[in-house]
C-alpha cells in the first residue's frame, strides 16, 4: 500500500459474533500517520500500578481515543503497527461493546497485541484492571 490510509472512523465497527455495540465514538476520517498517534497511559499505570477499566474510562473521556475502525485497519496493515507497541496491549476505547458471560452483561473494550511475534486482535473487560502495559491509543495533534 502506498501513501498514507485514510481509515473511516465513522463507519460501523466490526462487532464480533454475539456482541453488540454499546458506544462508538467517529473520529471521521483519519489519515494514518503513526506519528500522530501516541499512546495514553494514566497516571497509575505510569507509577507500575493498574487502574480499574471504569476510572480509565474516565480519564479517557476528553482525550481523542481511536475506535474500533483502527484497530481493524491494523490489523489488515501490521506493517503499520508502529514497533514501539511490541510487548503491550493496545487498547481503542473508541468502541465499548456488549458481550454476555453466564447471562451477564459484561463490557469490553478490543484491543491489539503481539504474541509469539505475531500481532492478533484480542479485548478486555472494563470491570478489570489494566495493567501498566495496557495503554489506551489516542490522537494528538
Amino acid at each position: 500500500m502506498h501513501g498514507n490510509e485514510i481509515i473511516d472512523c465513522d463507519a460501523f465497527p466490526f462487532v464480533p459474533p454475539g456482541w453488540m455495540i454499546k458506544e462508538h465514538r467517529k473520529g471521521g476520517k483519519l489519515e494514518w500517520v503513526s506519528e500522530k498517534i501516541s499512546l495514553y497511559f494514566s497516571a497509575e499505570q505510569e507509577k507500575g500500578e493498574g487502574i480499574n477499566g471504569f476510572e480509565l474510562q474516565k480519564k479517557l473521556e476528553t482525550k481523542q481515543v481511536l475506535n474500533a475502525n483502527v484497530l481493524d485497519s491494523l490489523l489488515i496493515n501490521k506493517d503499520r503497527i508502529p514497533v514501539e507497541w511490541e510487548d503491550k496491549w493496545v487498547f481503542f476505547w473508541g468502541t465499548i461493546y456488549v458481550c454476555y458471560c453466564d447471562r451477564q452483561e459484561i463490557l469490553a473494550v478490543r484491543c491489539l497485541r503481539s504474541s509469539d511475534g505475531q500481532w492478533e486482535g484480542d479485548y478486555g473487560v472494563i470491570n478489570f484492571n489494566f495493567k501498566c502495559n495496557f495503554p489506551a491509543a489516542i490522537l494528538i495533534n
